[in-house]
């Protein structure tokens, strides 16, 4: 009888330890990114653009043309991310949004009317292909953030990753692929 009771008092230990652990280890957890979901529109975006690589967006009229100045400018965007993280800047979080943010509307402006850009355009395939390069990138610089910025790496990682298969889901006219499947 004592050996069960002896049994249960280690039991009991162990879940109270176990208990104790769980706590502290939520007292860890990152604070939550920020609201990356929000619908952004091209305006807000190139208000939050240094004025060099707003011109460059501003400069074209056409829908299709600010596409590919878009997917440009995206390219600026991701490198002063990193270059923000090599000189050692305490937080990339707003810049890994505007980065995130030029895509999403840079995505808007190819599925829009205005664009014409039908099933199986070579714009998405381009789309695909650019984000194609810059996932490593950002998956670099995802590994190197901060604890406080990793949630929002994550999540700009994660849209990212949307963000190509559903190019690529339109540069082939079929939905194949998943995001998982891009890894």
């Amino acid at each position: 009888m004592r050996d069960v009771f002896g049994a249960a008092r280690v039991a009991l230990a162990i879940l109270a330890l176990a208990g104790s652990a769980l706590a502290q280890q939520q007292s860890d957890i990152p604070p939550p990114p920020p609201d990356n979901f929000v619908p952004v529109t091209e305006a807000e975006v190139l208000a939050k653009l240094p004025e060099r690589e707003r011109m460059l967006v501003q400069h074209e009229t056409d829908p299709k043309d600010r596409f590919d100045a878009l997917l440009d400018v995206s390219d600026l965007r991701l490198a002063d991310v990193g270059a923000k993280l090599d000189a050692h800047a305490p937080s990339v979080a707003d810049s890994l949004v505007l980065y995130e943010s030029v895509l999403r509307v840079a995505d808007q402006l190819i599925r829009s009317p205005q664009a014409k850009a039908a099933e199986r355009d070579k714009k998405f395939k381009r789309f695909e292909r650019r984000l194609g390069k810059q996932l490593p990138v950002l998956r670099a610089i995802v590994d190197a953030l901060t604890y406080n910025d990793s949630t929002t790496g994550a999540a700009v990682l994660t849209t990212d990753e949307h963000l190509r298969a559903a190019a690529l889901d339109s540069a082939l006219g079929v939905e194949i692929l998943s995001p998982a499947q891009h890894q």
